[in-house]
């Protein structure tokens, strides 16, 4: 589930624009949060400079789900769009978090007050255009439904709301309520909600290890995703503990860039980007309904997400270059409303063309383009 300044996130993960940090030099305080960083960085604090390029793998993220939402025969894969704002959100909040304990700088309260002012004005603006639409113009059933569905999802649990009560992903229930989709955010809250405390141990208590313990967080996660992909499909899909392997991923590309590795050199960079970006777009187009997922499916988006954030950190490939075009850049800073919006308004276009007899697929463009609209006006 999106500033170019302190404390920027992903697009998905509830704030507004890019992932910039302050140029300034490392402080120290007497936050109880100060911990030694030289195994996860030298000398400097971690810094999260801007890098439009990532703007633009957002812009590729929410383009799959929206494509897949709007036509699903188009592009059968582009759910998977959701697990690279998984990878994005994990990078991108580990880096800022390294980068504030390296300063003496990092508190919970701030970080969860930062949270709560990112995401809360936008969900809950969602929530309330959605209550009043289905209020106004959809059957009182469904009215109940959605508000409901809505409580759960400013309560952070939308993922579980649609666990227990609407079924697997492609099923008819998923499918007619309009806040469906919110299910990723409540995955992406309850990891923000326990990962600062865990890994701000980690840092004090096993420096060297850092990597090494997220890596076996994210093997055992993953394992859990592959078996529980097989037993118990829905458990597999929304619940946290089969889906942290993918936002761990994330943060094990930001600790290993806070210790100064860099893994490619320019040419193999760009190459591996290109490969990145292969394998995102081949799960967009592969990966359909009857592919059981998460589990291995999942590690083409993914580690693509990986090659991808790696090869573009350093700038100057021709693949980072294209991915900051001012299209993509701009989409990407969008990227979050337009994932809010889109779902409701397409679920919304569909219904009210069934009501009046009127093609559907007018219905769902006419949703999906009220939803650029709004994206862009909020």
């Amino acid at each position: 589930m999106l500033e170019r300044a302190h404390g920027a996130t992903s697009a998905h993960d509830g704030t507004a624009g890019g992932h910039g940090a302050p140029r300034d030099g490392p402080e120290r305080s007497h936050d109880r949060w100060q911990p030694t960083m030289s195994a996860c960085a030298p000398g400097d604090a971690p810094r999260l400079p801007y890098v439009a390029a990532l703007d633009g793998i957002r812009a590729i993220a929410i383009a799959g789900v929206l494509v897949f939402h709007a036509s699903p025969g188009t592009l059968p894969g582009g759910f998977t769009g959701v697990d690279v704002f998984f990878v994005l959100s994990g990078f991108l909040i580990t880096s800022i978090l390294l980068r504030d304990l390296a300063r003496g700088s990092a508190s919970l309260r701030e970080f969860y007050l930062r949270r709560v002012q990112r995401i809360a004005p936008n969900i809950v603006a969602t929530v309330l255009g959605v209550l009043v639409l289905w209020s106004a113009w959809m059957l009182p059933s469904s009215a109940r439904q959605a508000g409901l569905h809505g409580l759960w999802s400013l309560l952070n649990v939308a993922n579980f709301y649609v666990w227990q009560y609407l079924g697997g992903y492609w099923g008819d229930a998923a499918e007619t309520a309009p806040l469906t989709h919110l299910w990723s955010l409540g995955v992406e809250e309850q990891f923000y909600l326990l990962f600062p405390a865990l890994l701000a141990w980690l840092v004090r208590r096993r420096p060297a290890r850092v990597f090494a313990w997220l890596a076996a967080l994210a093997l055992a996660s993953f394992a859990a995703s592959w078996v529980a992909t097989r037993s118990s499909p829905p458990t597999a899909f929304y619940m946290l503990p089969m889906r942290v392997w993918e936002l761990l991923l994330g943060a094990l590309v930001a600790v290993w860039r806070a210790r100064g590795a860099r893994p490619f050199g320019a040419r193999a960079s760009g190459a591996s980007g290109w490969v990145g970006l292969g394998c995102v777009l081949a799960g967009y187009a592969a990966i359909d309904e009857p592919t059981p997922f998460p589990g291995v499916a999942a590690l083409a988006p993914t580690l693509g997400t990986v090659l991808l954030i790696l090869a573009v950190l350093d700038g100057g490939t021709r693949l980072s270059r294209a991915l900051a075009h001012p299209l993509l850049v701009g989409t990407g800073l969008v990227s979050y409303s337009l994932y809010l919006w889109h779902w409701p308004l397409i679920v919304f276009g569909r219904a009210q063309a069934e009501l009046r007899n009127l093609p559907t697929d007018l219905g769902v463009g006419a949703g999906a383009l009220a939803s650029a609209i709004v994206a862009v006006a909020v």
